[in-house]
């Protein structure tokens, strides 16, 4: 058995994020609002952002690119539809093809966010930046010179802002080195936490707790740091497994690979636990890939992106779509180095 010594360094970064909470100074939180307020505030926010983005016109997609002049500032070939949802109030929503959503009237007036490839949280706010400015056009942003933007949540107030990265930290977590480095991560700002509710699998999310008297770039900075020091980390630990016991290691990742290359069944949840053993096959060299479409191969997985662009469909379907989907990805990106 060997691993291909050409393969270069692949970050443990899946997916990264932003997310941006404001509030206008003359309404309540939305939980103490009534029915009238949640609505004149939903037409406020709504108009405000399509003062700069014409497009964005409730209760309908718009008919063409033509619909949105300045919107290639935010993404190009990006779509924006709306979407209306009892849950989380009016969503804006861009195509998947460019994540990112603005949600009005769930806990705060208004909530942006979206996500962008690998450890890049500083692209991610980038994307919705321009909608943020655009919020004041609909009025004076609950603002306090002490304690910052004000949000329903006081943990988050201040930058009123959360940066977020998305790790495959398999081997440190099988090493069983999670408490010390959670416990650091804490003392420093940030917690990292499993993305599952229940605490196992490989996937974890870091995200910053810092706010006040730290500005939203020095947050994203950080953070990015954090997580290219994870990425190390989780380096190091993935080549103390191999040499530990490289038989067992390269038997993990081949099982994983023969499990996706022929599963007829499988659910979201089989598909990230059998992901992430592959990817450190790929961070190893024991695999070669192209990470990047790989990661956004899963993320199309998910059961909302499926829905997205399959239209509904019944559990089954969904897993019998993902595995044959599966078969055929995996088959063609990924290409085994061990023998």
């Amino acid at each position: 058995m060997k691993a291909a010594s050409s393969a270069g360094p692949v970050s443990a970064a899946l997916l990264s994020g932003a997310v941006i909470m404001r509030n206008y100074s003359d309404v309540p939180f939305p939980q103490a609002m009534s029915g009238e307020q949640k609505a004149e505030t939903e037409d406020r926010v709504v108009s405000a952002l399509a003062a700069d983005f014409p497009g964005l016109i409730k209760g309908r997609a718009p008919e063409s690119e033509d619909e949105l002049p300045g919107l290639d500032e935010l993404a190009e070939e990006a779509v924006f539809r709306a979407e209306q949802t009892e849950a989380y109030g009016t969503g804006l929503i861009l195509d998947t093809r460019h994540p990112i959503r603005a949600v009005v009237n769930r806990r705060e007036h208004l909530l942006l966010s979206a996500t962008a490839p690998g450890a890049d949280t500083d692209r991610a706010y980038s994307l919705i930046k321009p909608l943020e400015r655009a919020f004041s056009n609909g009025g004076e942003p609950a603002f306090d010179r002490n304690w910052g933007y004000l949000t329903s949540t006081v943990l988050y107030s201040g930058n009123a802002f959360v940066g977020w990265c998305l790790m495959n930290l398999k081997g440190l977590w099988q090493l069983e080195r999670n408490k010390d480095i959670v416990k650091k991560l804490n003392s420093q700002g940030f917690i990292l936490h499993p993305l599952f509710a229940k605490v196992s699998g490989n996937l974890h999310v870091l995200f910053n707790k810092k706010q006040l008297g730290e500005t939203t770039s020095d947050i994203i900075r950080e953070l990015e740091g954090k997580a290219s020091e994870l990425s190390e980390m989780e380096a190091d630990s993935l080549e103390e497994l191999i040499y530990d016991d490289v038989d067992r290691f390269t038997d993990e990742v081949t099982r994983a690979l023969g499990v996706m290359l022929n599963a007829r069944i499988m659910s979201y949840r089989e598909l990230l636990d059998l992901y992430t053993v592959l990817r450190a096959g790929l961070l190893t060299g024991f695999m070669d890939g192209d990470c990047g479409k790989l990661d956004a191969f899963v993320q199309s997985m998910s059961p909302r992106a499926m829905r997205e662009k399959l239209g509904i469909l019944s559990e089954r379907e969904e897993e019998l779509t993902r595995a044959e989907t599966a078969r055929s990805v995996i088959a063609q990106e990924i290409k085994t180095n061990i023998y």
